[in-house]
Formats: C-alpha cells, sequence, structure tokens
C-alpha cells in the first residue's frame, strides 16, 4: 500500500509543515489531517505516496520518531474493507463501542425469535371431547335454557346446539341483554334533560355565527402579474427606496419592481415592452449613489435537485456500465500521467480510450479522468475490482460515465447530401484508424510550385509539352529530388525515419504528422492553427514546408486536434494527419529550428552574392539570425531591476541563453 497512518500528531501541526516532514522520504501526493465536525483535530493523518516503496520507507523512518515533544505511531493503511482492518476504537468512529454508547438511538435492537403461540389449555381439553356422546349429553342436561319449552327433550343434539352450549357463551350474552335494558331505561330518563340542551346549544351556534347571504362568497385571490421582460440589478445601495430606483431607471417605464424581503442590494424589474428593457439595460456598469450597478437579463430557473435526486435516474451502476463501458475515475494524484491510468486499467480488458484532463493554466491534471473500454463486461470487472483500492497514495473512486457524445452531428444538423460530402465525412471518421497516406506524401500542386520555384521558371512551362520530354517523368524525378532532401532535413533535426517503416508499429499520442501542405508553409501558420488545442513542443517543417511533424505536450490536447482538424481545410488544400510511429525523435536531440530560411535555387550566382561571401561564414550567419523574425509569445517582462542597470547589461545577461531580438 502506497499509503500510511500517522498517529498522536502535534495538536496544532499544519498541513504545510507536515508535507515538508514527509516529503524528504518521497513525493507526497495526498495529505488529509483529520477533524472532528466541531473543528478539533483528531491527532492523525493520512499521507499517500506516489508508490509503495517510499511509503515503506518513510513507517520504517518516522515509526516512534520524535516531531516536537509528541512520539508519532506511524502505520501502512489497510485496503478499504479489507479483513485485516483493525477494529475502530475512537468515539468519533461509528462503528465502534464507543460511539454507540454516547449514540444509544443508532444502536441497533437485537433480533427476537418468535415462540409459538401457547394453545389455551380449556380449548385443548374441548379439542379432545369432540365426538363424545357422554360429554355431549352431559352439556344439553346442564346447558343454559336457549330453548323453547315445547321442544322434544328426547331429540339428538345437533352440532348446531353443541356448539351454543360452549361454557360461558350464553351467560355473556345474558348479561349483555340486561346491559341494553339498563342503558334504554336511563336513556327514557333523560331524554328531557337532553332536549333541552341541544335546544340552548343551537341557539349559541346561531349568535355566534354570522349571518351569510347566499349570494356573498369568498373573495377570489388575484394570481400575480408576471412580466416576460424582467431585469435583475445587483450592487444597489441597502437604504434606496422604489421610488429612487424607477427614477433612476426613467424614461424606460417600469411595470413591477420587487425587492426581496431577505437579500439587500438587489432588484428585480419588470417591463412590458422590450424597448423598455434595452433603454434599462444601457444603465449597466452606471453608478447609483456611488455604487456601480450590474443589470443583467433574468430568466426563471428551476430550482436545483437535491444531490441524491441527480442519481436516481442511474439505478445500478453495473447496468449503466453495461450500455456504455465507460468508467468516469476522481480523486487521482495530481501527478499521474495518461500512461500509468492505462496500465492499470487495461489489464481488465482492451481500453477504446483513456482521457485525462488537463489544466490549461498549471498544465497539471485535473485529478479525474474518463475510461472508456471495447467491450462493457471488461468495465464492470474493472469498476467492481477498483473502486476504492489505492494508487499513487490515494483512493480510486468509480463512478459509471455517459455515453461520450459523437462529434458527428447525429440527428443534429442536416445529413451531408452530395456523394462528396458523404465520402469526406467517412474520410474523417475513418481519420483516426492508423495510416493512410504515404509518410511522404506529395501533392501534385505543391511538388508543381515547388520545382517552379527551384527552377526559376513557371508552372506553365514546367507542365508543357513544347520540349518533347514526359511530363510525368519530370515530375516524378522533380518529387524523387524533394523527398530526398526533405528526409536529409527531418534527419538532420533528429527524426528517425526507419521508424515509419516498421510494420504494425505502435503510435505516438503525442506526435502528428501533417501531409499535403501547400508549398512554402510557413511554421507560423502551423502553430496558429494547432496551438488552439494545446501547448505544441515542437514544429518540425522542412524548407518546401509540404509535410511537417507536430508534437503536444499533453496526449488529449493531440487528440483534440487531431479530430478537429483531420481532413478539415487549411488554405485551398485538405489535412491529411496521420499519428506517427513511437520513438520518431531521437532521444537526447534538441528542439529543432523552427526555420524559414528558403531553400538553395540551381542558377547562377549573381556579382551581389559574391560580395556577400567575401564577408566570410560567420558574417553569414549573423545576417541570418537577424533576419529571423521572433516566434510569437517570446517577450519577457523582467521587474524588480536595480536601478542603474543599463539596457547594454539586461542584453548581455540574457543573450547567455539565445538571441535577443528589439
Amino acid at each position: 500500500m502506497s499509503r500510511i497512518v500517522v498517529k498522536n500528531l502535534p495538536k496544532k501541526i499544519k498541513e504545510e509543515r507536515l508535507r515538508e516532514y514527509f516529503s524528504s522520504k518521497g513525493t507526497v501526493t495526498d495529505l488529509q489531517l483529520k477533524y472532528t465536525k466541531e473543528g478539533v483535530f483528531r491527532r492523525f493523518a493520512f499521507v499517500g505516496f506516489k508508490d509503495e516503496a517510499q511509503a515503506a520507507a518513510a513507517k520504517e523512518y518516522f515509526n516512534n520518531s520524535y516531531l516536537d515533544t509528541s512520539k508519532l505511531q506511524v502505520e501502512i493503511c489497510a485496503a478499504l474493507g479489507g479483513a485485516e482492518k483493525p477494529r475502530s476504537w475512537s468515539k468519533y468512529s461509528a462503528d465502534s463501542s464507543a460511539y454507540l454508547r454516547l449514540h444509544p438511538e443508532q444502536k441497533k435492537p437485537k433480533p427476537v425469535k418468535e415462540k409459538p403461540p401457547k394453545e389455551n389449555f380449556a380449548d385443548a381439553f374441548l379439542k379432545d371431547l369432540e365426538g363424545n356422546e357422554e360429554f355431549e349429553e352431559f352439556l344439553q342436561v346442564h346447558g343454559t335454557h336457549n330453548k323453547a319449552v315445547w321442544t322434544n327433550d328426547t331429540r339428538a343434539p345437533s352440532d348446531g346446539d353443541v356448539k351454543k352450549a360452549k361454557p360461558g357463551k350464553a351467560a355473556e350474552k345474558v348479561k349483555k341483554e340486561e346491559e341494553k335494558e339498563e342503558e334504554n331505561d336511563e336513556e327514557e330518563g333523560d331524554s328531557d334533560e337532553c332536549a333541552d340542551k341541544t335546544e340552548t346549544m343551537q341557539k349559541k351556534v346561531k349568535q355566534e355565527v354570522p349571518h351569510q347571504s347566499p349570494q356573498q362568497k369568498p373573495k377570489p385571490k388575484l394570481p400575480v402579474q408576471e412580466f416576460s421582460f424582467t431585469l435583475k440589478v445587483k450592487g444597489l445601495p441597502y437604504n434606496c427606496k422604489k421610488k429612487q430606483i424607477k427614477d433612476f431607471f426613467k424614461p424606460a417605464k417600469v411595470a413591477s419592481l420587487r425587492l426581496p424581503p431577505k437579500v439587500r442590494g438587489i432588484a428585480y424589474l419588470g417591463f412590458k415592452k422590450e424597448q423598455d428593457m434595452k433603454q434599462a439595460l444601457n444603465k449597466h456598469h452606471s453608478f447609483m449613489a456611488g455604487h456601480r450597478l450590474d443589470v443583467t437579463k433574468y430568466t426563471k430557473q428551476m430550482a436545483p435537485e437535491k444531490k441524491w435526486r441527480q442519481f436516481e435516474d442511474l439505478g445500478n451502476p453495473q447496468e449503466s456500465l453495461a450500455d456504455t463501458g465507460r468508467i468516469f475515475v476522481r480523486n487521482l494524484s495530481y501527478a499521474i500521467t495518461e500512461d500509468e491510468l492505462e496500465a492499470l486499467f487495461k489489464k481488465y480488458g482492451p481500453l477504446e480510450e483513456v482521457h485525462l484532463s488537463i489544466d490549461r493554466v498549471t498544465r497539471k491534471p485535473k485529478g479525474f479522468a474518463f475510461v472508456s473500454f471495447l467491450f462493457p463486461e471488461h468495465a464492470i470487472r474493472a469498476f467492481t475490482e477498483l473502486d476504492g483500492q489505492m494508487l499513487q497514495g490515494r483512493l480510486l473512486h468509480l463512478l459509471p460515465a455517459k455515453a461520450k457524445k459523437s462529434d458527428e452531428k447525429d440527428g443534429e444538423g442536416p445529413e451531408p447530401k452530395s456523394f462528396k460530402d458523404k465520402k469526406e465525412a467517412e474520410l474523417k471518421k475513418a481519420s483516426g484508424r492508423g495510416h493512410n497516406w504515404n509518410t511522404l506524401f506529395l501533392g501534385a500542386n505543391a511538388l508543381a510550385d515547388v520545382m517552379a520555384e527551384r527552377y526559376a521558371t513557371s508552372k506553365q512551362e514546367l507542365l508543357g509539352t513544347e520540349t518533347g520530354e514526359s511530363v510525368a517523368v519530370r515530375m516524378a524525378l522533380g518529387e524523387t529530388q524533394v523527398v530526398a532532401e526533405t528526409r536529409d532535413f527531418l534527419e538532420t533535426n533528429g527524426v528517425v525515419l526507419d521508424a515509419f517503416s516498421r510494420p504494425a508499429t505502435e503510435r505516438s499520442k503525442t506526435v502528428i504528422l501533417v501531409k499535403n501542405l501547400p508549398a512554402k508553409t510557413p511554421p507560423n501558420d502551423l502553430r496558429a492553427v494547432f496551438g488552439k488545442f494545446g501547448m505544441l513542443t515542437r514544429v518540425v517543417l522542412p524548407p518546401w514546408g509540404v509535410t511537417a511533424l507536430i508534437e503536444f505536450q499533453d496526449p488529449t490536447e493531440a487528440r483534440a486536434a487531431f479530430r478537429r482538424l483531420a481532413y478539415s481545410k487549411f488554405k485551398h488544400v485538405p489535412l491529411y494527419l496521420e499519428w506517427a510511429p513511437t520513438g520518431v525523435f531521437a532521444a537526447g536531440k534538441k528542439e529543432p529550428v523552427k526555420t524559414e530560411e528558403k531553400p538553395k535555387v540551381d542558377v547562377k550566382e549573381e556579382p551581389a552574392e559574391e560580395t556577400a561571401e567575401q564577408k566570410g561564414p560567420d558574417a553569414e550567419e549573423e545576417e541570418e539570425e537577424e533576419e529571423v523574425p521572433p516566434e510569437p509569445d517570446t517577450t519577457l517582462f523582467v521587474k524588480n531591476l536595480n536601478f542603474s542597470t543599463t539596457e547594454q547589461a539586461v542584453r548581455e545577461h540574457f543573450e547567455q541563453c539565445g538571441t535577443v531580438h528589439e
């Protein structure tokens, strides 16, 4: 386990100090000081490390050591819900006996065993005597006189007579009849008194209840009139009146004005006409008695549902996972990488996608990710086994995720009608399935532009047939020459071209091969297009600018750029994108120079070029460096300088890192 629990901490320990204290034995990924509901520190904390080795080293080093005057007790955390978890003893733990003593209402009642009801002795005895002739004769002789005098005593008793003759039933019946007769006598005696009482009560009721005519009806409550044009005003002075607010918004006619009773500084204005509402909106960011007002449109919103209602539709997590195969993972370490997350989940089955959300400002993970499995049954198994487990010192929390929304407009927009549109949609959809084009693919038009500029001629003469030579042969020779120069440039800038020829090699997640570019494409144009999706590590563009390699810092941003830009229009041509193979850049190579220098042209040298050569190679390199314009976002703002610092001193100091432009 990569998580430890530290007990017997000092009462006034701070999180920053404790993090610094334990970081000497490894990277601390999580630190939680535990407090009661009243804010009292419970003097223990959980510390998470990058891996199990660091946690074991911290436990070995800090156990039984002293922090201030407290002797620390350090233990490796048990798995959540594991059998090796020690029994809770604190009065703050819900499963401890001390907690149950303080909260007796939460004790679970012991199950009481239900005993079978005892059978009455008399009923059991009578049950045994059923059908006994002597006992029936005894009952007939000693029974109650519930028969007529003229009945035949010698008649054999029937079953009904035997049932009526059960002891105690007749006596109870006689007793009830006597009680009824006594009650009737009492009612006859008291009837006069009751009549008098009812008459007096009726008179009192008539006097107390006011006389209502049948025409009088309760007044119905008038409905509150609601206006469709409503504004919300914030930042009002606390002591302002309704009349002051209406005067402030003139000439707009305020139809209704409401001030919330428990909230000050806010008002709701209702208008009958949209024109009045627009006039009132012009008062946005204006001042009223020194207070700046915020005037915005108000739309009535439903009350937010409770959190537990938001998960009502979720139902059984395994049922939703069986449909989507997608898991939402949270409470991740802020130092985790996409490869580490993929290595954890791919043990349960093939993965379709791992999306780790990255903060664009800090360039660190946000602490949550989405994992999509190819088969839903593998997602169910991963969800069951990994929920609550430790990863880099943190407890994973897994939830079923909704299905990913398709990038295509499924049912939202008009379907492509023409064959060309359908073909483009199919190509864009299949763009991520491996490579579809030659690695050094060159468009015919771009190749013609390159050759025309190289030989200082026009495209019409290059593609013409006046010379009698084959145009196809001419273009093939030109393509071979351009491809050879491109290969040399890529190898010089640390690109391993052999990686493209490996069969069925694994593809990179951050490097994109961009093909079918127009001739002489500048690197800044590619940076402007691809830089919108994330931070670029490097852009490798050969001199003729027809093929490029673009590397992103984060795989998530690279996928977003690939998905949006594949087969999209760049200038006047579609972009052909392909994931580059892994290991396409040689290890240890520096970032390539994004040069825009023109390639050499095989023409006769002019005298001006000879004078440039006479200056020497060093002077020529300096001129080339000065001609290269600075890239965007390369300006630094330096403050806290000494007042005696000169511009030349600052330039010399920063020129140690590279060329400084004006």
